[in-house]
């Protein structure tokens, strides 16, 4: 562990990880697809992270996420696909744990977090950079209403992709999301709420409730992807499925 670290920037590579965690990203190294969106700098000798392509954040990359996105709100039976947890896609990922990102298996499959998240020492520190993170909600909201503020007068004279409707939602489901991923990382940094799948499975009960969050209205699957909007393809979808037979 001395050997590996002493070539890893460890402060940043942790505060890396734990942005990382928070964003939800799955178009990265942390999903099935093991996109491997990241730089890696060398600076006399010690590796740091210079990361990229988060686009996807938030849960726009979950394939649950992603269905509702493209469909709407038809009602789909998914749970052939595999795709269905035991909870919805939105209590999932506002809890995801902070010391184990990795969708797809463990921490040792993830080697540049396995190295020193496996060290108690390290994982404290960690802890308190993610505690740190969550102390910057204030910012956070005076960033976005900035933000909004600039964006929304090209909105309202349809010079984006979306209708005045959605960008209000998806601001109203954007800061939902923030609420209550802060308060769910604030919590698991404290050891109020398991950190880690195998906890969080026990202890279930100390998860946060996500209300009123819905967050493929953030996605953008239907865009990014060229897919027709949901009122154009869910009666082609329901004449397919025999919910529409005059189709």
């Amino acid at each position: 562990l001395v050997e590996a670290l002493s070539v890893l920037d460890t402060d940043q590579l942790m505060r890396y990880w734990a942005v990382h965690s928070f964003m939800n990203n799955y178009d990265s190294i942390v999903s099935k697809a093991r996109a491997w969106n990241f730089y890696i700098c060398e600076n006399n000798g010690v590796l740091s992270y210079i990361p990229w392509d988060y686009n996807e954040s938030f849960g726009g990359m979950d394939a649950r996420v992603v269905i509702r996105d493209v469909f709407g709100n038809l009602d789909l039976d998914t749970t052939t696909t595999g795709l269905d947890n035991v909870m919805s896609a939105e209590k999932d990922l506002i809890n995801m744990p902070i010391d184990n990102p990795n969708r797809v298996g463990g921490t040792e499959q993830l080697p540049m977090l396995h190295k020193w998240i496996s060290n108690e020492e390290c994982k404290e520190q960690y802890h308190e950079i993610c505690t740190e993170m969550t102390g910057l909600e204030k910012r956070y909201t005076e960033l976005t209403a900035r933000t909004k503020d600039m964006l929304e007068p090209y909105v309202q004279k349809s010079l984006t992709f979306y209708t005045d409707e959605q960008f209000s939602a998806a601001m109203k489901h954007m800061d939902l999301y923030m609420k209550y991923r802060i308060e769910s990382v604030r919590g698991q940094a404290s050891g109020e709420i398991p950190s880690t799948w195998e906890g969080q499975k026990e202890k279930s009960e100390t998860l946060i409730e996500p209300e009123g969050l819905e967050l493929y209205k953030m996605a953008s699957a239907t865009n990014i992807i060229g897919c027709p909007p949901a009122s154009v393809i869910n009666p082609v979808v329901n004449a397919f499925l025999g919910k529409d037979p005059d189709r």
